[in-house]
């Protein structure tokens, strides 16, 4: 499907199992489109189409991938690192509250955020969104401050590629 189309239906959603759980990632991953209204879109077709616009994203060598299951869809890929950015749901919490939500509804956005997330693996995947062996880096984002998670990712970034291109000829073997 086209952007164009994909966007036309941005604002339409249905109430289909999909959509309500696609919808409630979109409340928290922007990364995320929001459902097609129409029946004509299975959920393995959507998650098809989603995997096929991954890859050709991933073709490109260039980009980062936030959610769409792309860790289970590229984990044999010896380029993509694969991150999770996690830590204890109250202090996930609280740093949701610090971007200007309330308490309680930042508490009830990152349960209802853990709880999609969770399903949408198991439920086009087969796996646990918590497997470490899914990961290469898992950073507890709660504890190591933003700038020092980016550096962290960018650094495992570089090793994976050296390691994915083999020994440089300026580099000692």
């Amino acid at each position: 499907m086209s952007y164009d189309d994909a966007a036309a239906h941005d604002e339409k959603v249905g109430a289909g199992w999909l959509e309500r759980v696609l919808t409630a990632f979109a409340v928290g991953d922007t990364g995320v489109p929001t459902p097609l209204p129409d029946d004509t879109l299975s959920a393995d077709d959507f998650r098809r189409a989603t995997e096929e616009v991954l890859r050709r994203q991933v073709a490109t060598g260039e980009g980062v991938i936030v959610g769409r299951g792309a860790v289970v869809l590229l984990r044999e890929h010896p380029a993509a690192l694969r991150v999770r950015l996690d830590g204890p749901a109250d202090r996930r919490a609280r740093q949701a509250a610090a971007q200007n939500l309330d308490s309680d509804a930042a508490h009830r956005a990152c349960a209802q955020f853990d709880r999609t997330h969770e399903a949408y693996f198991r439920q086009f995947y087969g796996v646990q969104i918590q497997d470490p062996a899914l990961y290469h880096v898992v950073l507890d984002s709660t504890a190591i401050d933003s700038d020092a998670c980016v550096e962290i990712i960018a650094r495992a970034a570089d090793c994976l590629a050296l390691a994915a291109t083999g020994p440089s000829a300026s580099g000692p073997a």
